[in-house]
């Protein structure tokens, strides 16, 4: 009985023939995802982010973008799946050796310091807003510390403006509950960028 059931069983756990690739009815290949132009309140962060980050190096001092902005900057083909930015917010990288020289530049370029906040949370984040362009910008220094703990310092010597895709993917990652926005940032972080085995600039490395 075991003999005919083990010849039964043998016979249908032969692979099939692979089937036939389908043939494609299209006369031409579709085409591929043309850039978004950038919403106009993306575009007038993205100048001010410009503005920061240049005044910074004036100073030999060291930041880039991240967040939502950054997203939005990185997946050009990729927009029609992101959230419009609802609020004129800017977040950026920095060095926590920095930190006072950040508060006193941000202070000279227009900024209000949130004095209470940057004393007591000053060695991790700043915060600060330009009330005349209505715009808050956060600085996570060192680190970015929500659900867990993602090391930037590694990240903020490689662009020159914004975090690489993999620190950003990695600051999307580390979210334990995921939110729909979220959800939609890792959709176009991946379908816009290769994957990459080590560092490779505009590529995720999966290592």
């Amino acid at each position: 009985t075991a003999n005919a059931a083990v010849k039964k069983l043998v016979a249908e756990m032969k692979p099939a023939a692979a089937p036939a690739p389908p043939q494609s009815t299209a006369k031409h290949p579709a085409p591929a995802a043309t850039p978004v132009a950038l919403p106009p309140l993306v575009a007038e962060l993205e100048q001010e982010v410009h503005r920061l980050i240049e005044a910074g190096k004036n100073n030999r001092l060291r930041f880039r973008a991240m967040n939502d902005l950054a997203v939005w900057l990185v997946c050009p083909r990729h927009r029609e799946l992101l959230v419009p930015l609802g609020k004129r917010q800017i977040d950026l990288g920095g060095f926590a050796t920095e930190s006072d020289s950040l508060e006193t530049l941000f202070e000279q370029l227009g900024y209000t310091s949130d004095r209470r906040f940057n004393a007591f949370y000053g060695n991790r984040r700043l915060h600060f807003s330009d009330p005349k362009r209505e715009t808050n910008v956060d600085i996570f220094l060192d680190n970015l510390e929500m659900y867990h703990r993602l090391d930037l310092v590694p990240f903020l010597t490689q662009e020159e403006f914004l975090l690489p895709v993999t620190a950003l993917l990695l600051a999307r990652l580390q979210l334990v509950e995921m939110s729909d926005t979220g959800l939609r940032d890792l959709g176009a972080l991946v379908l816009e960028h290769d994957l990459s085995v080590g560092e490779e600039k505009g590529k995720i490395d999966a290592a």
